[in-house]
């Protein structure tokens, strides 16, 4: 996927990864809430570079930065989320190794659906809640 955006480069890595690719993502905006599609910009301001594209499987998504105190090391995740918050996908390189998450939230409660590496339990719930306080979110298109 190719995206002009501000400051905003997907790079879009193989690596086995068959959601990102260099093609657009398709939207089904039919049935979708215009009103709600239309607060989003199509466009991710930030200065922050990601990457992993988000999954075009989800409504929207963000780049964050995110610092792992104990291991001393920050990156760059690219998450996409549905529309209602209640679904994410985390993906980031962390010390070299892909890290992908899937991760559900109802209410304050978060529960891991699948974790490519085992390493990410702790910190995903933390990193969405990062994201959410930030509330910076583009559309998927």
């Amino acid at each position: 996927m190719a995206a002009a955006m501000v400051s905003v480069v997907f790079t879009g890595c193989g690596g086995g990864n068959d959601e990102g690719g260099s093609e657009p993502a398709a939207t089904e905006e039919s049935g979708g809430d215009d009103a709600a599609a239309s607060d989003l910009p199509t466009e991710l301001e930030t200065d922050i570079t990601g990457e992993y594209d988000p999954n075009p499987d989800y409504y929207k998504y963000t780049l964050t930065e995110y610092t792992i105190e104990a291991a001393g090391a920050t990156f760059v995740a690219t998450v996409s989320a549905n529309e209602d918050d209640t679904a994410f996908e985390i993906h980031c390189n962390f010390y070299g190794d892909e890290q992908l998450v899937e991760i559900e939230k109802d209410g304050d409660e978060y529960s891991i659906i699948s974790d490519k590496t085992g390493f990410m339990e702790t910190d995903s719930p933390l990193i969405i809640d990062q994201c959410l306080s930030e509330d910076n979110w583009a559309l998927i298109q």
